[in-house]
């Protein structure tokens, strides 16, 4: 009999128990005996990260910090293309070899590591601003986010395979769902507070939430190690850089495929303003930069 925890009486408070919501469509019956905890595992282990992402949100957060401490602007401008790319490129040439480890927990878990030390140095950073000139300041923040994003690319390709090993497609959707409403009520009692004043705008307390952010990503490893992880198949893996350049010819024969890349390419601009924002926004000051919230 599985034993209860609070992650399985977590899953009993926000999962229906309705007739369907106990089938496991798609598990193996070991996997869906540890469904209970497994389901309470990701909700708290990714509602930790997503608080950790708004308490530390490269685009706002982060920018502001740079901007409040003197640093050039072109390390406010290499804030999230460094992020982005170094978030989404990696996962091409190290998908198939996670892949080939049967237990893949550990994969997230160091990743998670990885984002914690490096949010928590950037608060950090912050705190000791005084001690770097403004250039040294950009080049180690820029630095911290490369580092930050590498941790992130772990995440996001052994995530969305772990979630299907341990959890039920009926129910993946609400691990998602429930997360993502955690996250945004954090978010915005944040932005409440640094709004209305009642978190100082001052880099010392900024650079202390981003600080605590760091905090969340630690914690969340923490707990996805309790997760009841079963031996996956390792065979079958796809060298996702060779598969990529193998289809570049599809932008040549594909009209629309090449219209919506496009297009796509063209939004970037909405990703990669909002830091240059903050920059505009304030007058190098730190009493003059007052929009964060």
């Amino acid at each position: 009999m599985e034993k209860i925890t609070g992650f399985t009486r977590l899953h009993a408070l926000l999962v229906d128990d309705d007739e369907l919501a106990q089938v496991c469509r798609d598990l193996p019956e070991s996997a869906c005996r540890s469904q209970p905890h497994n389901y309470g595992v990701h909700v708290v282990s990714l509602s930790l990260t997503k608080v950790g992402e708004g308490l530390a949100d490269p685009k706002l957060v982060l920018a502001w910090l740079l901007d409040a401490i003197g640093t050039p602007t072109w390390a406010l401008g290499l804030l999230v293309p460094v992020r982005e790319s170094l978030a989404m490129l990696p996962q091409l040439a190290i998908s198939a070899r996670i892949r080939r480890l049967p237990i893949r927990k550990t994969v997230y878990v160091f990743g998670c590591i990885v984002q914690g030390a490096a949010i928590i140095s950037f608060g950090l950073m912050g705190w000791f601003a005084q001690m770097f000139s403004g250039a040294i300041a950009g080049i180690v923040a820029v630095a911290l986010i490369a580092i930050f994003a590498l941790g992130r690319s772990l995440c996001s390709i052994s995530h969305k395979d772990l979630l299907g090993k341990t959890v039920d497609m009926g129910r993946r959707g609400s691990v998602s769902g429930t997360t993502g409403t955690i996250a945004a009520v954090v978010t915005l009692l944040l932005a409440v507070g640094y709004s209305v004043g009642w978190i100082p705008l001052t880099v010392p307390v900024v650079a202390g939430m981003v600080v605590i952010g760091g905090v969340c990503w630690l914690l969340a490893a923490f707990v996805f190690g309790l997760i009841r992880e079963e031996p996956g198949a390792t065979a079958g893996s796809i060298d996702g850089l060779a598969a990529v350049i193998a289809q570049l010819g599809l932008l040549r024969s594909d009209a629309q495929l090449r219209r919506l890349i496009v297009t796509r390419t063209l939004l970037l601009s909405t990703a990669l303003a909002p830091p240059f924002y903050i920059a505009l926004s304030g007058d190098r000051a730190a009493s003059g930069l007052g929009t964060l919230g």
